[in-house]
């Protein structure tokens, strides 16, 4: 498959998804298998999607909320490092601690959707019995959410996305230009943006795109003049599904990958909010190593470069000046793919704490009706990575270096953050 290398070391057992030794403890003896945290990440998932928020800062959203809810669990009894709040509350109820952690993050992260997260948060807390447990859970979990929002509540990323002008550069053979129908470009100002592991966004920067005039770059333009052509003659039904389902596929889909894992394992309440916390963080930070490669690099879209084939300096390519896309073309640059770069994250984390090897289905927000399922979180990363190619969006080029980033990101991720303690 696509993604052997970029994922490679991802280890499950015949008998379902044993996680990679020494990342992830068994669970705590005598404890149930999760409820609370996998109910609030389904109602968060849903909240965020549900409010239309750019796939970004849904991913930032879930992070900073079930970097709350952890760090919330972990006061009452600490099994993992902290991310931010370090406080103590032993015998403190999880349930109100959870309950508590989430509603404050998603109140101020998406405060349009205020009396639904209100609605949730009193429902849970009225199925707790009353007492100094449960109030010392709520405080808690209030705690937890005020220290992360102190630190990542407040950033503009909305900004970040919509409202810095992109100065195009030349228009010469391999240098990115505004693509129809929008013709405009968004991200530009996402260099600002912090990640939350990463030490900077350039730590796992891609190497450099290939050369236009070079012998490797004709074979990955042409396969993308090929299969990503709105009327490709060489795409079976099957690729064209798989393009338009994994097209505006960003954050739910692998949300649901994970619950599903947590499941199988029968994780607890705290082995749930680790994970669902490193996968919500390594997601977002490989967007953000992403979207940096593409504004250091600043390369063409397939659109740009097919149309332009003739007159780039490369005798093994042939331009169509007609060519059109089969989806339509993101307005950044092309270099490299960030769904490839957050898929491999999500499957790179998933694999490291629940194990890679889980069967799970998943829908598509493009595609009303049509599902997809998967026996290996690597297999669905493969898939969606590859999706970008047939929609004629990305070189395989790009699909790959995003896959071996995103695949670096989950690694230092996990290795780095909310550690097992000892």
């Amino acid at each position: 498959m696509v993604a052997a290398g970029a994922l490679a070391g991802l280890s499950c057992s015949a008998s379902g998804g044993q996680a990679a030794e020494g990342n992830d403890p068994i669970n705590v003896s005598g404890t149930q298998p999760a409820r609370e945290v996998p109910d609030w990440n389904a109602f968060a998932t849903d909240l965020v999607f549900g409010a239309r928020l750019p796939p970004p800062l849904q991913v930032h959203a879930l992070a900073v909320t079930h970097i709350a809810v952890h760090d919330a669990l972990n006061a009452i009894d600490r099994r993992y490092e902290p991310y931010e709040y370090a406080g103590s509350a032993p015998g403190a109820s999880a349930p109100a601690a959870v309950a508590a952690a989430a509603h404050d993050a998603l109140m101020q992260l998406v405060s349009s959707a205020g009396p639904a997260i209100d609605a949730e948060y009193n429902a849970r807390l009225a199925s707790i019995p009353d007492g100094p447990a449960k109030e010392a859970g709520i405080a808690a979990g209030r705690a937890s959410a005020a220290a992360i929002l102190s630190r990542r509540g407040a950033e503009d990323l909305l900004g970040a996305l919509l409202d810095t002008p992109y100065t195009p550069g030349p228009p010469d053979p391999g240098v990115y230009q505004p693509t129809p129908p929008t013709n405009t470009v968004l991200l530009a100002g996402w260099g600002a943006v912090i990640p939350f592991a990463l030490a900077s966004q350039s730590q796992f920067r891609s190497p450099p795109p290939l050369a236009v005039d070079s012998g490797e770059y004709a074979p990955v333009y042409e396969e993308v003049k090929s299969l990503g052509a709105a009327g490709s003659a060489t795409r079976t039904a099957r690729q064209t599904e798989t393009a338009k389902f994994w097209y505006d596929a960003a954050t739910r889909e692998w949300q649901v990958a994970a619950r599903k894992g947590l499941a199988d394992e029968g994780a607890d309440e705290w082995r749930a909010a680790r994970t669902l916390a490193l996968l919500s963080i390594a997601m977002f930070d490989a967007a953000t190593a992403s979207i940096e490669t593409k504004l250091t690099y600043r390369y063409w879209r397939p659109i740009t470069a097919i149309r332009a084939g003739y007159d780039d300096g490369n005798p093994a390519t042939q331009g169509d000046p007609s060519w059109e896309p089969l989806c339509v073309t993101p307005p950044f640059p092309e270099y490299n793919s960030t769904h490839a770069a957050t898929a491999a994250a999500a499957a790179g984390v998933l694999g490291l704490t629940v194990g890679d090897c889980h069967e799970f289905t998943v829908d598509s927000p493009t595609l009303p009706g049509v599902s997809r399922s998967y026996a290996r979180f690597s297999l669905a990363a493969a898939e969606e990575a590859v999706s970008r190619i047939y929609c004629g969006i990305h070189f395989r080029s790009a699909m790959e270096a995003g896959l071996a980033q995103g695949a670096a990101a989950s690694g230092y991720v996990v290795g780095t953050l909310l550690r097992p303690v000892p």
